[in-house]
């Protein structure tokens, strides 16, 4: 399924990324959901900027903030790095700034009656060993697995690193792929027989049951204090061929008292609630 990207569009022109009044956010469709559809409209309104952002995903955010045709990239995930240890020859252009967390969840349909899912149980249904809701204490129907297509995405990079502790971890043939997180959680929403990965930021304002993993709920003190485990940053790409006055200006609102309230507000951990992962995030495998 190709979903268009969507766009919050502001009056704008068509000079393109470095017009002095436009602003253009482009990338994680989480974190538009969940923070960035708020913090654009308020900065612009304070500032007089015509706002313009839209998803299309982490890896389109990164890059094209390389390249300039954004001024600023949004993403749930960090650079691509190589076995060599190198970034990614399209990734390297940019600096990524951190303005909170997030947390990977397993998201289902609300009428479904599972409430909790062991990390072994959810690897079994997303590998294809588990077929069957029945066996997770559920009704007597197929599974229907929902992931998103591109495996460097935001959601598919980062639940096989931190969930399936495998970058090239292969998901089952009978999947439903999705170019992007907005029309997989709208089909969550429908099919009350299906199950996905997707960051708390944006499942926890949709009508959506979020399950416990190991028995432990992604509540956000749970997140903030680490013990669930599934946490990640959320970063600005901005690059590094210099920042023009405007990407400062957000940069300086976002990580302000003003930003980081926003954050916090629409449901993402901001970073002084998730000072304790920091030392975590660091000790853990990139």
């Amino acid at each position: 399924m190709v979903l268009m990207a969507s766009a919050i569009e502001g009056h704008q022109n068509q000079n393109g990324a470095n017009n002095d009044r436009n602003i253009h956010i482009k990338g994680c469709g989480i974190s538009k959901r969940s923070y960035l559809e708020r913090a654009i409209n308020e900065f612009s309104t304070s500032y007089g900027y015509f706002p313009r952002l839209s998803g299309g995903g982490a890896t389109k955010g990164i890059r094209l903030a390389a390249l300039g045709t954004v001024d600023i990239g949004a993403t749930c995930r960090h650079q691509l790095i190589d076995i060599l240890g190198d970034v990614h020859e399209d990734e390297t252009g940019v600096e990524l700034i951190q303005v909170g967390w997030d947390a990977l969840v397993v998201i289902v349909n609300q009428n479904n009656p599972v409430n909790d899912i062991a990390l072994d149980e959810l690897k079994k249904v997303f590998s294809g060993g588990i077929r069957s809701w029945k066996d997770l204490g559920g009704a007597d129907k197929e599974i229907h697995t929902l992931i998103r297509k591109d495996k460097n995405s935001g959601v598919g990079y980062m639940s096989r690193l931190l969930m399936f502790e495998n970058v090239n971890f292969k998901f089952k043939e009978t999947v439903f792929e999705y170019d992007s997180t907005i029309p997989l959680e709208n089909n969550v929403i429908r099919r009350e027989d299906a199950i996905a990965i997707d960051g708390i930021s944006s499942a926890k304002k949709l009508p959506l049951k979020i399950l416990s993993l190991d028995g432990v709920y992604p509540g956000k003190a749970n997140i903030a204090s680490g013990t669930y485990p599934y946490y990640r940053p959320l970063y600005l790409a901005v690059s590094k061929n210099g920042k023009t006055p405007k990407v400062e200006q957000f940069l300086e609102f976002i990580l302000g008292p003003e930003g980081q309230r926003i954050i916090s507000e629409e449901g993402s951990i901001n970073l002084s609630e998730g000072k304790l992962l920091f030392d975590l995030w660091d000790k853990r495998p990139k």
